[in-house]
């Protein structure tokens, strides 16, 4: 980029041009374009969508693997019951009460 002349009338008219121009070129650089713009929006939204399916199938795959495991929890204590192994109306086993007396 060119140094700042605080004479600029004691340039050549053609050199004054080029000097403008180059700058309002270098300016143009700096500046992101409506394509450039466009295209990280479009990134983003992306990235964002993406992010987003990821979470979403990461929940629903959670809630099936639990959902199979409280299905597979309440199919044991069915079994168990039907067997006899620990019904239900029965409590522990093996359990002592102790009875206090109270003088």
């Amino acid at each position: 980029m060119p140094e700042h002349d605080p004479n600029p009338g004691s340039r050549r008219p053609h050199e004054q041009v080029w000097t403008h121009a180059s700058r309002r070129y270098a300016q143009w650089r700096t500046q992101p374009s409506w394509l450039q713009r466009l295209a990280g929006g479009i990134v983003l939204i992306v990235l964002v969508g993406l992010a987003a399916i990821l979470l979403v199938s990461s929940l629903f795959i959670g809630l099936a693997v639990v959902a199979v495991g409280a299905a597979a929890i309440g199919i044991g204590a069915l079994v168990r019951r039907l067997r006899g192994d620990a019904p239900a109306s029965q409590g522990r086993k093996n359990v002592r009460v102790i009875v206090r007396q109270h003088p």
